[in-house]
């Protein structure tokens, strides 16, 4: 996660897209028990970066995208 972090503000809005997207939502496969373990990866990694990138406009469009 260290290697990633002085790109955080790049990575921020298309990974937040990534978790949003209705692909890797629960409830979308055969074998959807949970959260997707590589979701759950990208997850940990955008908390770790709280202090580095902070959601900017993006969030409100993806808010609205999913309205």
């Amino acid at each position: 996660m260290k290697v990633f972090r002085p790109y955080a503000k790049f990575w921020l809005c298309p990974l937040l897209e990534l978790v949003l997207c209705d692909d890797f939502s629960v409830g979308s496969g055969d074998d959807s028990a949970g959260i997707n373990y590589f979701i759950n990866d990208v997850l940990v990694t955008l908390l770790s970066w709280h202090s580095v990138a902070v959601p900017p406009v993006c969030i409100a469009s993806l808010s609205k995208a999913k309205v």
